[in-house]
């Protein structure tokens, strides 16, 4: 191979270290990070979603069988539950504005996760994210 070639191969390689993602492309997102990496990302971001353009996330992991009734208010902002099964991939729950909620009960091990976005740039949207394990 030319040095020129492995250049370009280097360069390649080093680029794909860096991969950006759509914020509301979850399906993008589940093939780079595992459900237990989304899990602990969502819990160390959690935020309360007041200000313009937070992001408020609340998330729970599931065994299979167990349940967890969720409920995601806020406004004007853009609310999802999302189930990040360890198998990998995404299952959107529900998405919307205003208020979701609903029950889920996994079918295996995950992350239940919910994620309030204030996209609005005001201050007066307050998202609130809950979930209540059964």
């Amino acid at each position: 191979m030319r040095s020129a070639e492995q250049r370009v191969l280097r360069r390649v390689r080093r680029e794909e270290k860096l991969r950006l993602i759509a914020e509301d492309d979850w399906e993008q997102l589940a093939k780079v990070l595992t459900a237990r990496c989304m899990h602990g990302l969502a819990e160390a971001t959690t935020a309360d979603g007041s200000a313009p353009c937070d992001v408020a996330y609340h998330s729970a992991w599931l065994a299979p069988g167990a349940s967890a009734q969720w409920r995601c208010s806020g406004g004007s902002a853009a609310l999802s539950a999302l189930f990040f099964p360890v198998a990998g991939g995404v299952q959107r729950l529900a998405e919307g504005r205003g208020c979701i909620a609903g029950r889920y009960t996994a079918r295996s091990e995950g992350a239940l996760v919910l994620v309030g976005a204030n996209r609005t740039g005001r201050n007066d949207i307050r998202v609130d994210l809950h979930i209540d394990h059964t």
